[in-house]
């Protein structure tokens, strides 16, 4: 196949930690950064006006947690997950956007005040998210489309030593857009509705 690539990563980076939550001695101190480490391993492929691509990744990063009502860095945590996402023009008024992933987190490093969250799951991190989102442009009323998506997530750790769990829900969205000009300048009037 002509419009093949497979790739692969390996980045080391700084990202954000977070804010202490209002619930901590520490409410609204920012952590400092810290750094993360990923791997990954994809392919691309074009099928037709279809972009297909998946991938296996492996990322560690600093695991945020409370100690003694303190809000801080406290160990670390693993992400190795699958991810699969397929975007383009299925027909030639239609187009289509569709993604799958499914995560094994695990908290990999702690300190000897936080040993109960060793092997959990971290806190606010779902097992799997998926997505469907389509667009319709009507070709009766030029520069009209019509869109409507559906989002899945699934349940969640309410906090680093799992005891509780926010079940799998879903979202849906619908809205319309309408592309025009006005004294030859593009414009764009959107309107969405999500539940």
């Amino acid at each position: 196949m002509k419009q093949l690539s497979v790739y692969g990563s390996v980045l080391r980076g700084l990202e954000e930690t977070g804010t202490a939550p209002l619930t901590a001695d520490n409410a609204g101190q920012v952590l400092a950064p810290a750094v993360s480490k990923q791997r990954e391993l994809g392919v691309k492929a074009r099928v037709g006006e279809v972009l297909l691509q998946t991938a296996l990744f492996q990322t560690d990063r600093a695991l945020t947690t409370t100690i003694n009502r303190v809000y801080q860095i406290g160990g670390e945590a693993r992400y190795r997950g699958l991810e699969f996402s397929a975007s383009g023009e299925i027909r030639r008024d239609f187009a289509i956007v569709a993604s799958a992933l499914l995560l094994d987190a695990e908290i990999t490093k702690v300190g000897t005040t936080n040993a109960g969250e060793l092997g959990q799951s971290p806190e606010n991190t779902p097992k799997n998210t998926l997505s469907l989102f389509g667009e319709y442009r009507l070709p009766m009323v030029p520069g009209l489309s019509l869109n409507a998506g559906v989002y899945h997530f699934g349940k969640r750790a309410v906090n680093n030593l799992n005891q509780g769990w926010v079940g799998a829900y879903e979202t849906l969205s619908i809205g319309a857009r309408y592309q025009f000009r006005v004294m030859d300048k593009a414009v764009s009037l959107q309107a969405n509705v999500d539940n």
